[in-house]
């Protein structure tokens, strides 16, 4: 719907073209870039705004896709409203997952954690945790996720069913294809570094959204996209 009523807003721009398509290269020559989609169409530019998100990699448990954005999901201020009172859980072994218990309290008081095999748990976060209101704890295996078209269960290693209606995990992810084939600098957590101006290492290549930081919003990215734009405009203005 976005994306839909983001093309009628451009419309009217005669200067504005749009192209369906795939990007599977993107080489620059002298001080252009020549952009291959996967039909074999070329089309170049004086530069170039990476808007295309990350990958996530899905765990190995049954049933993520099922529910994967509709009872599982990433974030809590986006979703946990909606299950509010209901019994949750989060899915994580590192002290995000205890912060993410704590969170999630605000909304539920009848919050689990599974570890996924992790027993090693960090003394600060659960102290935190527990002055928070604490949460179960628990340190098997996750194998599977139970329910027709609602999540009812959270099945561990040994085929005992926890109900939960919802849960918070945060699968890892990494960059896309065509990102990691232009080589740019990355931050230690594998997001690529920009300016302020949203331009990369790389001259005239800039890039916004979810590529560059963990605050996955669509409104951070909307604002960080009108930034490298309108850096884009002063730069090739005459």
């Amino acid at each position: 719907m976005l994306r839909k009523l983001g093309r009628e807003q451009l419309a009217p721009y005669q200067t504005v073209a749009y192209t369906e398509g795939r990007v599977s290269e993107l080489v620059r020559r002298d001080n252009q870039f020549w952009a291959r989609l996967e039909d074999g169409k070329e089309i170049l530019s004086l530069a170039v705004l990476l808007a295309v998100g990350m990958v996530d990699e899905h765990p190995r448990i049954d049933g993520f896709e099922r529910f994967w954005g509709k009872s599982v999901f990433s974030c809590p201020y986006c979703h946990a409203w909606e299950f509010r009172d209901k019994p949750l859980a989060v899915i994580e072994s590192g002290p995000k997952g205890l912060g993410a218990c704590r969170i999630l309290r605000n909304w539920s008081s009848d919050v689990f954690l599974f570890t996924d095999g992790v027993t090693d748990l960090d003394p600060e976060a659960l102290d935190r945790l527990e002055k928070a209101g604490g949460a179960v704890i628990i340190k098997k295996r996750v194998r599977r996720f139970v329910g027709d078209t609602t999540l009812s269960a959270v099945e561990l290693e040994d085929g005992e069913q926890i109900p939960r209606e919802a849960v918070l995990m945060f699968p890892k992810q990494h960059q896309m294809p065509l990102v990691q084939q232009l080589s740019l600098d990355l931050t230690d957590d594998g997001f690529v570094r920009v300016s302020e101006q949203r331009e990369t290492s790389q001259r005239n290549i800039f890039a916004a959204g979810d590529l560059t930081s963990p605050s996955h919003l669509a409104i951070i990215a909307a604002a960080e996209g009108t930034i490298a734009a309108i850096q884009l405009v002063y730069r090739f203005t005459p």
